[in-house]
């Protein structure tokens, strides 16, 4: 019995003479499918951690998720906990590279259709005609012809009226992946030229290709931009790996690392996940570039965080509170949050001379906002030492 998958995955199937057998044509696996067939390869623990993400790579093409899923077994033999490893490492599976290859080596009349599936594979979205074209460097007939050979050989598809695209992330990485490096600077150059005159410029896609150009200097404002423009619609995902990517150049001024820093902070500070925030501030603050005060504007936010006061968050509030020596309006706030400490075995003298230097802090400024928390810290300091008798560092009572 022979397995054939269908077509978009695979080049076309010829049964030799005289070879008898039954073709099976596959349809992609639902995601129920993937997991089910995950916890009969790499059991339920595993297929459970593991099985969004194989669905999410393989799109249910049989041919994927099985290469995959060997893969990952493989690496789960020799490293029980290295599975999502091995899926980030994962390159595009060898069936699937050879099946794109021998489809796109097929070449139209001059191999504008490569032109055009190559043009394709770096946008990495859905694109028009005429982009492509404009990519290809090809004229209006030439592109037409190149596009429609490509839509009949199932590389590319119409993924909504007038736009072309790849029907598989992994399809095109498996076409990206075999553009040499001269043609491929050449056509993200192309890319920036082009998208540049689209109205408004798609900021963020700009910046990706300026980036694969290896053009640092070109690539910095562009990044800048696009990160804040992500920040201002709301985008975290985008602007996040933006964020990280800008903090990771070496280059990036003083000013814009700061800029820059502070706001990966206020995205990490509204992440729905605990841990994931303290992570994400903790790698901010990792950053040896960056100026003292804004490593203690940080601090403060991953020290306000905590749900319980341990010993190292106190650590860190206490480095803060001398980091924002020049910012009397954190450094209050970074106080008040200290004296807030009502527990049983912090005394609560202690967090009432928190509380003093607080206030006696916060009135170099006119900060509303750190005026306010101040003071209602104050207030909730004082309501708790009410309720709960809490003591002083001599054994009295304090009211």
């Amino acid at each position: 019995m022979l397995l054939i998958p269908r077509p978009e995955a695979s080049a076309p199937y010829r049964r030799p003479v005289g070879v008898g057998g039954t073709e099976i044509t596959l349809s992609p696996f639902t995601e129920s499918e993937v997991r089910e067939l995950a916890v009969s390869v790499i059991g339920p623990a595993a297929a459970t951690a593991l099985g969004g993400r194989l669905f999410e790579r393989s799109q249910g093409l049989p041919l994927v998720a099985e290469e995959d899923l060997l893969t990952v077994a493989d690496r789960l033999a020799r490293s029980p906990a290295d599975g999502a490893k091995a899926l980030e490492d994962m390159g595009v599976p060898r069936a699937l590279q050879e099946a794109l290859n021998s489809r796109v080596a097929v070449p139209a009349p001059e191999a504008v259709a490569v032109a055009v599936v190559q043009a394709a594979a770096l946008l990495a979205v859905p694109a028009t005609e005429e982009l492509l074209a404009a990519l290809a460097g090809l004229e209006e007939a030439q592109a037409e012809a190149g596009l429609e050979a490509a839509l009949e050989a199932s590389v590319l598809s119409e993924t909504s009226p007038g736009w072309y695209g790849f029907g598989h992330v992994l399809a095109r990485r498996a076409v990206y992946d075999k553009i040499l490096g001269p043609r491929r600077r050449r056509l993200h150059r192309r890319a920036v030229y082009a998208l540049s005159d689209e109205q408004p410029p798609p900021l963020v896609r700009i910046a990706h290709h300026t980036r694969q150009l290896g053009d640092t200097r070109a690539w910095l404002p562009r990044a800048l931009a696009a990160a804040d423009q992500a920040v201002a619609v709301g985008d975290d995902g985008i602007a996040t790996d933006l964020l990280q990517q800008l903090l990771a150049e070496p280059t990036l001024p003083v000013e814009d690392r700061t800029r820059t820093a502070l706001s990966l902070a206020r995205i990490a500070v509204n992440r729905a996940d605990p841990t994931a925030r303290v992570a994400l501030l903790e790698h901010i603050l990792a950053d040896p570039a960056l100026p003292t005060p804004t490593l203690g504007e940080i601090r403060l936010s991953l020290g306000r965080l905590a749900t319980t006061f341990a010993r190292s968050t106190t650590v860190g509030l206490e480095r803060a509170v001398g980091e924002l020596a020049g910012r009397p309006d954190l450094a209050a706030v970074a106080m008040a949050t200290l004296g807030m400490r009502v527990v049983s075995d912090v005394p609560a003298a202690e967090g009432l001379a928190w509380m003093d230097r607080a206030l006696e802090t916060v009135s170099l400024t006119t900060d509303p906002v750190a005026h306010a928390t101040v003071l209602s810290s104050r207030a909730w300091h004082r309501t708790a030492i009410d309720g709960c008798g809490v003591r002083d560092g001599t054994g009295d009572e304090v009211a």
